[in-house]
């Protein structure tokens, strides 16, 4: 299992613990963007509230996607992290 799955793994714990796997459950997949780079994806949900998915390029570069309600944040939007802490950081305090 390389890097970016076991993040993945651990985030959908995370998920599952903090009830943000609601609808569909927090699943893993696997993307490839324009330019050829593979990447790792982990969906999250709150019932008729909120959808987001969180991409893994590796353990410095973390974009979590959002979309529905979520406290201070907008409604729909993006964030960029370089570390695993910080990803988690704000998951934790804006979602959970």
């Amino acid at each position: 299992m390389d890097t970016r799955q076991q993040i993945a793994a651990d985030l959908v714990e995370f998920f599952v613990a903090k009830n943000l796997a609601q609808v569909y459950g927090s699943e893993i997949g696997q993307g490839t963007n324009k330019i050829g780079r593979t990447y790792y994806t982990v969906t999250f949900c709150r019932a008729y509230k909120l959808d987001g998915v969180v991409n893994i390029y590796g353990p410095n570069f973390i974009q979590i996607k959002w979309q529905g309600a979520a406290r201070d944040l907008g409604r729909r939007g993006s964030e960029v992290f370089r570390s695993v802490a910080d990803a988690e950081k704000f998951l934790w305090a804006h979602f959970v």
